[in-house]
């Protein structure tokens, strides 16, 4: 949102614009896939989100 806003502002292409926006792109990607990958094996995930139906 902030790269195409300052496209627009400085009138200069996107792609230029975004360049310094691609350490914060990549980190928040690593991010993503090290919660994604934790969050179905956590078992207090598990325990708090799909407690077992007691009968």
């Amino acid at each position: 949102m902030y790269a195409a806003t300052a496209a627009a502002v400085f009138l200069s292409g996107f792609s230029q614009t975004i360049k310094p926006f691609y350490p914060a792109i990549a980190a928040t990607a690593a991010q993503s896939a090290i919660w994604t990958g934790y969050l179905p094996k956590s078992v207090r995930v598990k325990n708090t989100y799909y407690p077992e139906k007691r009968i």
